[in-house]
């Protein structure tokens, strides 16, 4: 009953598809003993290797498994202790090889997360590098033979052999010429391994050798020469120490052979089932499938399916079945896909439980059956008789007996064949019998009572395939919900039956049936019409949402790009002003170098305006720049340690606290904590949100005392170029005063520990005006004279506040 419903369904011709997808004649062996599953975690389990096999080959080509080959036997004969040929280890050395490229493939770990089913069968493969890595040394694929190299002793004998033909074939040459006379061609052959001359058989006599052999016609003797006799034989007998020593070495490693008996087992086992696999994969993507949603309600959803021996002009169809509805009965003319319909259906269940993906869209969802049953007659009898019908009966009788609640069963024009009053009761007695067990169930039929019998019938279902009146062909397009209806009559009137008979015939047909095919075209109409709508509006929604996309891609590069041009902007604002201030002071080095003394009041006057027109211009420009950046931070987002950017401060900060009124926080700028307004919060961008390094800004991580200050990016920049000494020589106490505060600043800030300001010994009044200065000075901890190797007491070394 199985095999007959298999091949009913054609999954014998799907299975010889899938066996020319494989390397091996093993996997096809195992295609043909692998049974269809019935467990639903098995079948998931199979369905995800065959998507994992697909997405290899199309993204690398798949794996190659040529070469392997069948070595079952050569096992089992060395694991008797007997001797391998030449030709079986070179079977299982392309085996080993296989092996080997797979391996290769998958080396990289990274590739596991993709395959995980592939991997565990790959990760159990037994390396066995050493055989593998001995056959290559000993064995020649391309001649089926040792190498020279194998042994010494091959080695040896095979140099003398060559040596000793070479002797021969000079000889040769030479006897040649001189019976050149007696020869029949001037071609040296070899017969029983001896070289000999081809004379002419009426002079024999006139060449002294051994005869070997004759041409068929008689008229060639292959003779010996005598003259080569002894170097023939002594070529003969090196080549038996040749041979002695091969089947020497062939013993031994038919040794090597047994010893890894059971490893070359599990490389063999593996590997073709990878090779069958691999071959699951492939036949996916040659037939355009895709792993269904596999159910365990005995739901099915097909859609847009396309029978895979129908070729490219298939009409996709799409049903469902199990949710709403558990016995479908398709229902209209004997011409219009009703059995394709059936046979897709049947046939995708018998392939999703083999492992193997269906033809169909996205989001199709397939069941687990015990079994499916099939009673599908031939396609297009014209005539039925007896014999017939009782065939079919024979076969339904034996679905009723073995069909269970877990089973799918298709019937194909149930009760045809025999009278139209009794097929149609029996059809709806069998249709009656299956529902009532919950068995899933698509019938198709051409009796007309049985439309109304699945309409009244609770949880059953009518189903027509669409008919084009105007062409008068079916569009195989299946309608589920709309009974199918004869067309004889719109037919016969097409092809020029007299109107007058069609008349006729439609006042022989009853005036409820009449309606009732009305009624069945009218919804059919409709039923387009909404299909039309249906699709139009998915267009739409489809066009919708792609613009929605671009749009939304769009905004983001656009803010993408202002996001850029406002660096960009900053950072050549930055470099302005920085050259702007290297050039002004460079301007007041050189005033102050010409002036005198008596102007240097003017001079410090001209040159601190200089550097306020500095500071003016760029804090001009951040503010023009900052006009276009986020939107000040949102006091509710403020938690104890959020970083923040502070505006007016232009660095990076945390935040600590914030006060009652929500309009003042207290936030952490490098060692400072600072009270500013709320507005000026704004959020701050870290690290790998601006994808910078983290060099850049400064790190956290490390010593205590490398984190004793946190560096903001402004910090990091300055500690990068600024020098941890400060030259004041030669300077005005007043004027070293204010660069040893502006120093102290951008020290602190840059997160040094310690710096070094060079005053110079002289008469000691410059170094007295900076200690006097330096005491109790807020930003320092403590200062001292410098030591022998830091430069004495023309030197003050200045520990920071920290």
């Amino acid at each position: 009953m199985k095999d007959k419903s298999y091949k009913k369904l054609e999954l014998d011709k799907i299975l010889a598809e899938l066996k020319k997808e494989t390397y091996s004649d093993m996997a096809k062996e195992m295609i043909d003993n692998t049974e269809f599953s019935q467990n639903v975690d098995e079948v998931k389990k199979m369905q995800k290797e065959t998507s994992e096999a697909a997405f290899l080959i199309r993204e690398s080509g798949g794996i190659s498994l040529n070469g392997l080959k069948d070595v079952r036997g050569p096992l089992q004969l060395a694991k008797k202790d007997g001797t391998l040929s030449m030709e079986q280890f070179i079977d299982v050395l392309s085996v080993l090889q296989a092996q080997k490229r797979v391996q290769n493939f998958f080396k990289d770990d990274e590739i596991y997360e993709s395959y995980p089913i592939i991997m565990n069968i790959v990760g159990q493969i037994p390396s066995l590098k050493n055989l593998t890595v001995k056959l290559e040394k000993l064995l020649d694929i391309d001649r089926v033979d040792f190498k020279d190299n194998a042994s010494g002793e091959l080695s040896s004998v095979r140099k003398q052999i060559k040596n000793k033909r070479s002797d021969l074939k000079g000889r040769l040459e030479k006897v040649k010429r001189s019976f050149s006379k007696y020869l029949q061609d001037e071609v040296i052959t070899v017969r029983n391994n001896r070289y000999v001359l081809p004379v002419k058989a009426e002079h024999q006599g006139e060449v002294k050798g051994v005869t070997h052999d004759y041409s068929t016609t008689g008229a060639t003797v292959y003779i010996e020469p005598e003259s080569l006799m002894e170097l023939s034989n002594e070529i003969a007998r090196l080549t038996a120490k040749e041979e002695r020593e091969v089947e020497r070495l062939l013993r031994l490693l038919s040794q090597d052979i047994k010893n890894e008996n059971e490893g070359l087992k599990q490389v063999l086992q593996y590997l073709v089932e990878l090779d069958f696999i691999m071959a699951k994969g492939s036949l996916a993507i040659k037939m355009n499938a895709v792993e269904p949603e596999i159910n365990r309600e005995k739901k099915l959803d097909i859609i847009q399916g396309r029978h895979p021996l129908l070729g490219e002009e298939v009409v996709p169809v799409s049903v469902n079945l199990g949710k709403e509805f558990n016995t479908l009965v398709i229902t209209g003319p004997n011409t219009g896909g009703k059995t394709v319909t059936l046979k897709t259906v049947g046939l995708f269940s018998l392939m999703t439980q083999y492992g193997l993906h269906i033809p169909a869209d996205d989001g199709s969802v397939m069941a687990v059956f015990d079994e499916v049953f099939a009673d599908i007659g031939d396609e297009q009898n014209i005539e039925q008789s007896l014999s017939t019908f009782s065939s079919h009966m024979k076969n339904i009788i034996g679905i009723l007996e073995n069909a269970s609640s877990n089973s799918l069963v298709l019937l194909d024009e149930l009760g045809a064949g025999t009278d139209p009053t009794e097929g149609s009761a029996l059809a709806m007695a069998i249709l009656e019998y299956l529902h009532s067990r919950e068995i899933r169930t698509i019938a198709t039929t051409h009796f007309t009572g049985l439309k109304n019998f699945a309409y009244k019938k609770q949880g059953m279902e009518n189903a027509s395939v669409e008919f084009d009146e105007k062409t008068l062909e079916p569009t195989y397009k299946l309608m589920i919900g709309i009974p199918g209806k004869s067309n004889a009559l719109v037919i016969s009137k097409r092809l020029g039956l007299k109107d007058e008979i069609i008349e006729t015939a439609r006042s022989f047909i009853g005036e409820g049936d009449l309606k009732v095919d009305e009624l069945i075209s009218s919804l059919t109409k409709k039923e387009k019409k909404s299909e039309e709508l249906k699709e139009d509006i998915e267009r739409s929604k489809a066009e919708v949402n792609n613009l929605k996309a671009r749009l939304t891609k769009k905004e983001e590069e656009l803010k993408e790009k202002e996001k850029n041009i406002i660096e960009r902007a900053r950072e050549e604002a930055a470099e302005i002003i920085t050259e702007a201030k290297r050039q002004a002071e460079r301007q007041i080095s050189e005033i102050r170098k010409l002036s005198s003394k008596d102007s240097h009041k003017e001079i410090t006057e001209t040159s601190t305006n200089v550097r306020n027109e500095l500071t003016q211009t760029k804090e001009a420009l951040e503010k023009e720049l900052n006009k276009t950046t986020s939107k000040p931070i949102d006091p509710s987002e403020l938690k104890p340690g959020t970083e923040v950017y502070v505006k007016s401060l232009d660095k990076p900060g945390t935040f600590q606290e914030i006060s009652e009124d929500k309009k003042e926080a207290q936030v952490q700028v490098g060692l400072m904590k600072v009270n500013v307004k709320v507005k000026e919060l704004y959020p701050y961008e870290s690290n790998d949100q601006k994808g910078n390094t983290a060099k850049q800004y400064g790190s956290t991580s490390g010593s205590p005392k490398e984190n004793k200050v946190r560096s903001s990016k402004l910090g990091v920049q300055k500690a990068g170029s600024m020098s941890q000494e400060l030259d004041i020589r030669g300077h005005r106490i007043d004027e070293a005063i204010q660069k040893i505060d502006k120093y102290l600043d951008d020290a602190l800030l840059a997160g040094l520990n310690s710096v070094r300001i060079i005053h110079g010994k002289g008469t000691g009044d410059l170094r007295r005006g900076v200690h006097f200065h330096l005491e109790g000075h807020g930003h320092i901890k403590n200062y001292r004279l410098g030591e022998k190797g830091e430069g004495g007491e023309g030197v003050t070394v200045v520990t920071l506040a920290g």
